[in-house]
């Protein structure tokens, strides 16, 4: 399965208002888990939450990258959100391109594929510009598309 077959379409923002990390946490996991599941969506933050307590994802060149291996996840999910404006994000004051990726604990190899595919598109320069001209999930997804690792 490639990145732009786990994009959560309901969790894609291409001018997010959303001015915290947290606040965007908790709105790609309302976007990911059904309200009929409060235990897996708190379970889903705090995983999140923690992840970020161990180290920042923010990546450098305005970017982060939150993600979390999440026990009784059944797949993958990614959301996408770009902010103008910026988002507070831990010690980093203004982060514009931020991708969230959650995944089941039980598989490293490809939660490592997912994490190195994103951070290739979010270090190049052409690809972040491309990113924040986007309008379109289809956009979305030919953009990190030529970023595919086989």
């Amino acid at each position: 399965m490639s990145v732009s077959d786990i994009i959560l379409p309901s969790a894609v923002s291409f001018n997010s208002k959303i001015k915290s990390r947290e606040a965007l946490l908790k709105k790609f996991v309302s976007c990911a888990v059904p309200v009929t599941k409060p235990k897996m969506r708190t379970l889903l933050y705090n995983e999140l939450m923690k992840r970020e307590q161990i180290g920042s994802t923010y990546l450098g060149h305005d970017c982060a990258l939150p993600h979390a291996r999440v026990r009784g996840l059944k797949k993958y999910y990614l959301g996408f959100y770009f902010s103008k404006k910026g988002v507070a994000f831990g010690e980093q004051s203004s982060v514009q391109y931020i991708f969230v990726l959650v995944g089941p604990r039980d598989d490293p190899a490809g939660y490592i594929k997912y994490i190195t595919q994103i951070a290739r598109v979010l270090k190049d320069a052409a690809a972040r510009e491309r990113l924040q001209n986007a309008a379109t999930i289809n956009e979305l997804k030919k953009i990190i598309s030529k970023y595919e690792i086989s």
